[in-house]
């Protein structure tokens, strides 16, 4: 049996986590990926409370429109310091 070997060329970034203006810092755990290519995922820092001392939020991607187009990213849901999540 075959196995496949990534190489760094098989990888993109599709978006970079600045932990400002409600953006989500330090990506974790494994993607979702929904109808259409959509991509889901959470993160551990960022978002309500800007810079690293946020709680994290619940993004979205969402693969170009068209060739050559960057992924779009939503936040579904900023956590703040309550029970949220």
């Amino acid at each position: 049996m075959a196995v496949a070997q990534a190489t760094a060329a098989d990888f993109a970034v599709l978006h970079s986590f600045s932990g400002e203006n409600g953006d989500g810092a330090y990506p974790s755990a494994p993607l979702l990926i929904g109808p259409h290519g959509v991509l889901y995922g959470t993160t551990g820092r960022g978002g309500l409370l800007n810079g690293l001392s946020g709680a994290g939020v619940v993004f979205e991607l969402s693969p170009p429109a068209s060739s050559g187009a960057g992924w779009t990213e939503i936040v579904i849901h900023t956590f703040g310091s309550g029970d949220d999540g």
